[in-house]
């Protein structure tokens, strides 16, 4: 109901704006469809501009006072909005692994809202570093050593290989 009201407003002024187009936008000898083209336009533009308004109240009262995930970084799209994953699609919150870099693992893109205070990270790429156990110095650290291999891998001849794809 919403919606229709809005486009109806939208309409109504779609047509008071056109009722005031300077005359020199439509040239005197313009068609009846060129007439029409400039009109479809404007209502193009109007139409658009209160989706967008409507999507941004819409956004900023799901946000407002509360604390939660709105979007991650995305890499596939559906045929329908609605198909599109929005925090789980291949990993949970964009997570990946970087194997040409030692010991780093990454976050993609996310936009979080905590207390009501949202905000927007870039891409979050990190080293698996912890605070140093043997020094006392400023922002010192060491990297988070790798669990041992087990015995039972330890003890096997090969290692299968296996595909998932």
């Amino acid at each position: 109901m919403k919606v229709l009201a809005l486009v109806l407003a939208a309409l109504a002024l779609c047509l008071a704006i056109t009722a005031h187009v300077d005359a020199a936008a439509v040239p005197p000898q313009s068609s009846v469809e060129d007439r029409v083209s400039q009109l479809e336009g404007i209502l193009h533009g109007l139409s658009r501009q209160v989706m967008l308004q409507q999507f941004f109240l819409e956004e900023k009262t799901r946000s407002d006072g509360n604390s939660g995930l709105k979007t991650t970084r995305l890499t596939k799209d559906g045929t329908r909005n609605y198909y599109q994953p929005s925090i789980i699609s291949r990993s949970y919150l964009a997570m990946h692994d970087h194997a040409n870099y030692d010991r780093t693992v990454g976050m993609g893109e996310l936009n979080p809202v905590m207390n009501g205070i949202e905000f927007r990270t870039r891409h979050n790429d990190y080293k698996l570093r912890m605070p140093s156990t043997t020094s006392g110095d400023f922002h010192a650290y060491e990297n988070v050593p790798f669990p041992e291999v087990p015995p039972s891998v330890k003890a096997k001849r090969t290692v299968q290989v296996c595909f998932l794809f």
